[in-house]
């Protein structure tokens, strides 16, 4: 039976948490707030009295920052009081000059070196960004630019803010392109009624990737949504050549992204093939540094060496490698299809090319892996073209089988007619809704 994860752990609000930051200049007057809720961000600049015209002509930096102890208790700052809100949040160690968290001192000179810039590539790989970054996250840098000049009221969307994150935390503005802090406020906690869903993520291109491990797959559409589909009595044929045989899953798959895909079959299957010569470590790009981390910067700077690894998703979405599946969600269980949802993935195209590896369940050893391929979507339509098939591709939720009354000749000239479905990866890769060859 199909089931929804994210209804299981992610119980119905009965309250939205909303965090307001008001901003007030030097001598108390009101200029303006952000207000933020299930990551919808509302930016109002209602004046400019006391700020310089060369602060506002090109339009806001805007960074969320790490403290918020202004002083006489204040709950906003001008100017100078600005400083007290310590720097850019970055609890995934993207490492701008500005970055709060205290690797980046030491890891900056060594990226550097190596030719490891800062650059922000929001949506489509928010990992390259520091998640206070606004500035590069929105509108290219600067809210309230000409011809705006300080004025006006602005609305972004954030996915990927985790709500509790704001608690004690700042908004800080800059002078236009300076570092210069002009203004600042700590947000505020106040409750509503829950309102509609978290925002969501932007489709992305390809629009899904596909794990295909031949007794079932794994589906991962846009940004959040991962279907897994085991068959056991198709996997009971892999049995003599996984480690421990039938054991190896009786209690589900640990479950991972990795790095790395390095054979030529989109599958394989054994400790061996699965190993880190042909996936290499979890994909970790936020350094939380499992004992497997295919990051290495792990180790380093202060970093985890994945000794005191502890994924706990659901209160710290950072404690977990992105990649970290099973720690996320759970043992994947043979025969039970599933849907799950993660806020913390990339765009599919960063993706691409990686793979995906299933560990037994209570050994954790490596049993089975597959590349997570790009447009393997499953054909409803196929023609003739120039005696070639050609597949019309559908979205994974379709899933329908190829009528072969609908191919000149049926599903001769070289394609199995007792084939129902094809793989589709660009081109026909061959008939089967399963792997073309396993590697033992």
């Amino acid at each position: 039976m199909l089931f929804l994860l994210s209804a299981l752990i992610f119980p119905p609000a009965v309250a939205d948490d909303v965090y307001t930051a008001m901003f007030k200049n030097e001598t108390g007057g009101h200029i303006g707030s952000v207000e933020i809720v299930n990551g919808r961000i509302n930016v109002k600049l209602d004046s400019r009295e006391g700020i310089p015209e060369s602060c506002y002509f090109d339009g806001y930096g805007w960074h969320l920052h790490e403290d918020s102890a202004y002083p006489n208790n204040q709950t906003w700052g001008f100017g100078d009081d600005c400083n007290y809100a310590d720097e850019h949040f970055d609890p995934t160690v993207a490492c701008s000059d500005l970055s709060a968290h205290g690797a980046c001192s030491c890891l900056i000179p060594d990226r550097d070196a190596a030719g490891i810039v800062y650059d922000c590539q929001y949506p489509i790989d928010p990992f390259t960004c520091e998640f206070g970054d606004f500035s590069n996250k929105f509108e290219g840098g600067y809210v309230g630019g000409e011809p705006y000049y300080g004025l006006g009221e602005f609305n972004y969307e954030d996915p990927f803010l985790h709500m509790p994150d704001l608690e004690g935390k700042s908004i800080v503005f800059h002078c236009g392109t300076t570092v210069e802090r002009i203004f600042c406020g700590a947000f505020q906690k106040t409750t509503i009624e829950p309102m509609t869903e978290r925002v969501q993520k932007p489709v992305s291109d390809p629009s899904s990737l596909i794990a295909d491990f031949g007794f079932g797959h794994i589906i991962v559409n846009d940004f959040d949504t991962i279907v897994s589909d085991f068959d056991a009595a198709t996997l009971a044929e892999l049995d003599d050549y996984l480690p421990g045989g039938a054991s190896c899953y009786e209690n589900g798959f640990k479950w991972h992204i990795h790095d790395l895909w390095e054979h030529t079959q989109n599958a394989a299957v054994g400790s061996d093939l699965c190993g880190s010569t042909y996936t290499a470590g979890h994909y970790d790009p936020t350094a939380a540094c499992g004992s497997a981390s295919g990051n290495a910067e792990c180790g380093t700077c202060d970093l985890g060496d994945g000794s005191e690894y502890d994924c706990d998703f659901l209160n710290d979405p950072y404690s977990c490698e992105v990649g970290d599946l099973g720690g996320k969600f759970g043992k994947i269980m043979v025969g039970e299809d599933a849907t799950y949802t993660s806020e913390f993935l990339p765009g599919l195209h960063v993706m691409y090319g990686k793979s995906i590896v299933l560990h037994c369940g209570d050994s954790g050893d490596r049993a089975i892996c597959a590349k997570l391929d790009m447009g393997a979507f499953y054909a409803t339509e196929v023609e003739y073209q120039n005696d070639a098939l050609t597949v019309v591709a559908a979205t994974p939720e379709t899933l329908a089988p190829i009528d072969c009354d609908t191919i000149p000749g049926g599903c001769n000239n070289g394609v199995d007619a007792a084939v129902s479905t094809f793989t589709w990866t660009g081109m026909l890769v061959g008939a089967g809704s399963g792997i073309m060859s396993y590697l033992f």
